[in-house]
């Protein structure tokens, strides 16, 4: 896909793309897309990896939607330049592994989608510290074991949905959770001495 039939629009707040036949981005972005550009849907295409220079220069971007595309890679520095991203969704792809340092830069992520993936770990969450915004983590549909995190990498998650995964080790000791999905994992411990302390206030657990 080639938009060169967009460098002359000026104002450009919301681009879809849903529902196409994208395999590949050969995106050229003029500088009036690169200022005022939001919005970006792509949905519903045929994108098997993101490369280092497909979102370059999209400072402005807000929401990205790249769900229910076939991505099985993503360049460690894909989303470097999307430093004011407020929503990502990676849902419904192949993704089996992740960078750790793959969102280092997007400090102002408040939502991230994983869910159906491919995904055995969840190493990449290890510089999630640096997000103060940081709060709705959905890996839902993943096969994950493991999910042991402390408060000081998560601060503000307020909304974790982790169903259907093979949990069997879980810990989280976050101060701010409000809604956490652990339905249909492998857990075989008693959860109430977790659940019932100061750490889990208010929480509502499905």
């Amino acid at each position: 896909l080639k938009i060169s039939s967009l460098s002359n629009l000026k104002f450009i707040y919301d681009i879809n793309l849903d529902s196409n036949r994208i395999v590949d981005l050969d995106f050229n972005w003029q500088l009036d897309i690169e200022s005022i550009l939001r919005i970006l849907a792509m949905s519903n295409n045929r994108l098997e990896n993101i490369k280092q220079n497909y979102f370059k220069n999209l400072f402005a971007l807000t929401s990205l939607n790249l769900s229910f595309n076939k991505i099985g890679s993503i360049h460690p520095r894909a989303f470097f330049d999307l430093r004011n991203l407020v929503s990502l969704d990676l849902s419904h792809n192949c993704i089996y592994m992740l960078n750790r340092f793959i969102f280092n830069e997007m400090q102002n992520l408040i939502s991230l989608d994983l869910s159906f993936n491919l995904l055995r770990s969840v190493e990449f969450l290890n510089n999630f510290h640096r997000h103060s915004f940081f709060s709705n983590l959905n890996l839902a549909n993943n096969y994950i074991e493991n999910f042991v995190i402390h408060n000081q990498l998560l601060p503000r998650v307020s909304k974790l949905d982790l169903s259907t995964n093979n949990l069997k080790h879980f810990f989280f000791n976050s101060t701010r959770i409000s809604h956490l999905n652990l339905n249909q994992n492998m857990l075989l411990k008693n959860l109430s001495k977790l659940i019932y302390n100061d750490y889990f206030k208010g929480l509502y657990i499905r």
